[in-house]
């Protein structure tokens, strides 16, 4: 082995080398695409190269580009050229609004010249939307609603329902793939409509309540509109306001009484008096009840008579079937009275003995 003897501050040639290649280096690696330096997130998830994003239709599309290269700014193309807004430099927002079916398939390529990543878009079936989701209407009226609906492609086999049962067109209701209308509407409209379809993408559906407010019905009455009560002292007096009607439903309890006493009731159905009526009860009693649609009222005429009348009468009945009872027209007695003359008092079997006696004299 040979050794060289190096005079003070003499390098060899590979020492001399070993720099070069380390400063050709330094100058290289960091344009060098040796590693992966472009990234693409959405919604805080990575996206990878060759990758489709599903988004739905009608939603913001927003994604960045990045690259880990010092220096050097991002670009974006678009497979069919459209615009998309962003920031330049080497970190690139991009924001889509409002998203449509016009987009689907679109290829997007975030680059910095040694660095790329691709993604294709797809838009997917999103849901309907309708105006409001909650329908408050009064019966009798008409209602129609139209939805939009967002989806690639447009939907078919479109299904209506209320509260889950399916709907169909008929006198009163007719359906399409994206209206309903129903006419006439009755108290059994009320409910919750909902549509649904789908596509190839998937499958969608939107839903709303509808609300029909009629008027109210005093369902104690057997359809009178007077109801009258006898009570007698002592007897406990309910009035109740039983009806039907859709909410919100006001009560209101007139009593006008025979002393000319009124008295007025809100926001109560019923009214009492427990155990204790006397004639000061007598009177009117009507009960109004009101809808924002309709009103409502019932009469009760109430007359409270004391236990002495009711007693008085049953007597007088017996009396009388008493006396009805015990005539006996067969069995007459005629008596004689103290000063000769002839009184009921006798049989008839008497009478015929005298007779008999009288007609032996005369024909003796």
């Amino acid at each position: 082995v040979q050794k060289l003897a190096l005079a003070p501050g003499e390098e060899t040639n590979m020492s001399v080398n070993l720099k070069i290649v380390l400063i050709v280096l330094a100058l290289v690696v960091p344009f060098c695409q040796c590693t992966n330096t472009v990234t693409v997130t959405s919604a805080g998830n990575n996206i990878t190269d060759g990758e489709t994003v599903n988004r739905d239709v009608g939603e913001d599309f927003n994604f960045t580009c990045s690259t880990s290269r010092t220096l050097v700014d991002i670009t974006l193309a678009v497979l069919p050229d459209i615009d998309v807004p962003g920031n330049p430099g080497s970190i690139r927002d991009f924001y889509l609004i409002d998203v449509q079916c016009d987009l689907t398939g679109t290829v997007f390529t975030c680059t910095d010249n040694t660095d790329t990543v691709s993604f294709t878009l797809n838009l997917e079936f999103a849901s309907y939307n309708f105006s409001q989701p909650v329908y408050m209407r009064f019966e009798g009226e008409n209602f129609f609603t139209n939805s939009t609906v967002e989806a690639c492609p447009e939907p078919s086999d479109v299904t209506w329902t209320r509260d889950g049962e399916i709907l169909s067109n008929n006198a009163n209701i007719d359906i399409t793939n994206t209206s309903i209308t129903i006419t006439n509407l009755q108290r059994s409209d009320n409910g919750t409509y909902t549509i649904t379809s789908g596509n190839g993408a998937g499958e969608g559906s939107g839903s709303f309540d509808l609300i029909v407010y009629y008027g109210p019905e005093l369902t104690n009455g057997n359809n009178k509109s007077t109801v009258d009560l006898t009570l007698t002292e002592g007897d406990t007096l309910f009035i109740n306001c039983s009806v039907s009607g859709s909410n919100p439903i006001n009560y209101t309890i007139v009593l006008t009484l025979n002393s000319d006493e009124e008295l007025t009731i809100t926001n109560q159905p019923n009214y009492m008096v427990n155990n204790s009526v006397t004639d000061a009860n007598s009177g009117r009693y009507t009960c109004t009840v009101s809808t924002s649609v309709d009103f409502a009222t019932l009469n009760y005429d109430v007359q409270v008579i004391s236990p002495s009348s009711t007693t008085s009468s049953s007597t007088m009945m017996s009396t009388t079937t008493t006396s009805s009872t015990t005539t006996t027209p067969s069995s007459t007695t005629m008596t004689t009275s103290p000063g000769g003359g002839s009184a009921a008092g006798f049989t008839s079997a008497s009478l015929v003995l005298i007779l008999v006696a009288a007609f032996s004299v005369l024909f003796a």
